[in-house]
């Protein structure tokens, strides 16, 4: 297969480049679910069951 001609010139234009705001790896996974969840908000459902009179619905 023949090489392929690339203008390096336009490649660089198109890349972006990012700013990292914390520390990257596995290990910060946990950290960035909580961030992301507290940004964006979460829905849980609780089911509370039991015997009658206990007070589930208060």
């Amino acid at each position: 297969m023949p090489p392929v001609d690339v203008d390096t010139a336009s490649v660089e234009t198109q890349m972006r480049n990012l700013t990292l705001s914390g520390h990257v790896g596995f290990d910060s996974l946990p950290d960035q679910l909580v961030s992301k969840s507290v940004q964006n908000g979460f829905i849980f459902n609780i089911m509370c069951i039991g015997e009658t009179g206990l007070g589930k619905s208060t």
